[in-house]
């Protein structure tokens, strides 16, 4: 009965992650907090970075805590999450929501490793395996992967890296 009372309490969780990855500012607060979504009991959580890398924390009004020190900005991120759960929670209702922002992104990164030695996102390269690392984290723990999205290319288009559009596909 133990067990099937928590195969029940599993059933009822939705677990759900969005990853953001591509440049720093994925993750930095930006535009107006008065249209801020309300994220009051909803479960926001963030996968943690530095001393707190691959740790589930809250996530916070601002966005990721360990790259948002703007308390006036808020993060793209959280405002897409929100938003995400409460379209999750019209899908299903009456079931535990549980949805995780996981950020990779990285300063002034682009695809071209002769430009951005050692700050590239090329697949042989640390953001990538940083990333499937990451994406690796998330299947093991009972999340699914709902999104991921991609914030990246000025770094790309200041230095005019070549094939922007097919290097994306192929990523």
């Amino acid at each position: 009965l133990k067990d099937e009372l928590n195969d029940l309490r599993a059933s009822s969780t939705v677990k759900r992650a969005v990853f953001i990855a591509g440049q720093s500012n994925t993750h930095y607060g930006y535009g107006n907090p008065q249209n801020f979504p309300d994220i009051t009991g909803k479960k926001l959580s963030q996968l943690g970075r530095g001393t707190n890398n691959l740790q589930v924390i809250p996530l916070t009004f601002y966005g990721t805590s360990q790259h948002t020190i703007q308390t006036d900005k808020i993060s793209f991120g959280t405002v897409f999450l929100s938003r995400y759960y409460d379209s999750l929670q019209l899908q299903f209702p009456g079931r535990r929501i549980e949805l995780l922002l996981v950020p990779c992104g990285a300063a002034s990164s682009g695809w071209n490793d002769n430009q951005y030695p050692g700050n590239s996102w090329r697949t042989d390269d640390l953001y990538f395996k940083d990333l499937t690392d990451r994406i690796k984290w998330v299947m093991n723990n009972g999340y699914e992967v709902d999104a991921i999205l991609w914030h990246q290319g000025e770094t790309d288009a200041l230095g005019n890296t070549n094939n922007y559009n097919d290097l994306l596909k192929n990523f």
